[in-house]
């Protein structure tokens, strides 16, 4: 499958399946994968390790989902970054060999997880080549749509819906 039949497959799945708001947030992106998975999301902002940008964690029978965005990361990237780790869960990817924590860090970075390989952990890093990976296309092209949709700030909701509404029309219209 080409790649723009791939961007308006997961364009349309998106619209159809996680129904957001006209003007969504990325919140209301969190709560639509977590209603859909049944689980909660929980993000949090931490250092991580050096050209790792950020962590998807899923335990095993626990009741939240985990994503670790690198706190160093400048704020319109960590929002791409926190799109591209839900895109993962929404898409129910599973990570490959290369995109799996080391043990040594997992158990670092997660403590209280009894063994880290009862936990799937899928990282995302700034030396990956996402189109080379299947998975790793699929939520970066998820997430590139998803951040295009998202009001970062509630001032902006009226400036978002005119600038969409002129963004999409065509020319002579």
């Amino acid at each position: 499958m080409g790649i723009r039949r791939e961007r308006r497959e997961i364009a349309r799945r998106i619209r159809n399946e996680l129904r957001l708001p006209e003007l969504p947030t990325l919140q209301d992106l969190v709560d639509a994968v977590a209603a859909a998975r049944r689980r909660e999301i929980v993000i949090a902002y931490d250092p991580l390790p050096p050209g790792c940008t950020g962590i998807c964690v899923c335990v095993q029978g626990a009741s939240a989902d985990l994503i670790v965005i690198d706190d160093s990361a400048p704020d319109l990237l960590k929002i791409l970054i926190g799109c591209h780790e839900v895109a993962h869960l929404w898409l129910g990817h599973e990570p490959s060999e290369e995109g799996l924590l080391d043990r040594r860090t997992a158990r670092a970075l997660f403590p209280e997880i009894d063994d880290p390989l009862q936990a799937v952990v899928m990282k995302r890093s700034l030396h990956d080549n996402h189109y080379a990976d299947r998975q790793e296309r699929e939520a970066e092209i998820a997430a590139t749509y998803l951040a295009d949709l998202l009001v970062l700030s509630p001032q902006d909701r009226a400036v978002t819906r005119i600038t969409s509404s002129l963004a999409h029309r065509r020319t002579g219209v």
